[in-house]
């Protein structure tokens, strides 16, 4: 019986230690894919603006050695030009931070994203233009 008991209390320690969020976060092989945003919008004042029911998109590669490939696509709306950018660079992990260096100047290289849950990447920033949010999915 005290056996049992044992087994047990080690297989419930077992069990709560293996569902705690890792405090490091992911590893560079578990965020690295292939991303498209499934949530492109910007905020203003004056509301919020669906960038993909636009036509916008953003996808983005990630690769493990640190490179990235990819292109964001924003079509001419409310005043702003076409922007057409290559999102080829590099790519960092600090904890759940994912943070990119583009040659291009883009939003994406002055935000961070968020490893929220296995396949997404989640950011947001207040910029002049307004609030961007962007969530990318694997």
């Amino acid at each position: 019986m005290k056996m049992l008991r044992s087994i047990a209390v080690l297989a419930a320690l077992l069990v709560s230690t293996g569902c705690e969020d890792d405090p490091a976060g992911p590893d560079v092989e578990t965020v690295a894919g292939t991303y498209t945003a499934t949530e492109f919008r910007i905020g203003t004042g004056s509301g919020s603006q669906d960038l993909l029911a636009l036509g916008a998109s953003i996808d983005i590669t990630l690769n493990v050695n640190g490179t990235t490939t990819g292109t964001l696509y924003v079509p001419p709306f409310g005043g702003n030009e076409e922007l057409d950018a290559s999102l080829t660079g590099t790519w960092s992990l600090d904890g759940r931070t994912v943070t990119f260096e583009q040659g291009a100047d883009t939003f994406v290289r002055d935000m961070s994203f968020r490893y929220t849950e296995p396949g997404i990447l989640a950011g947001d920033e207040l910029f002049a233009g307004g609030l961007v949010e962007v969530v990318l999915t694997r």
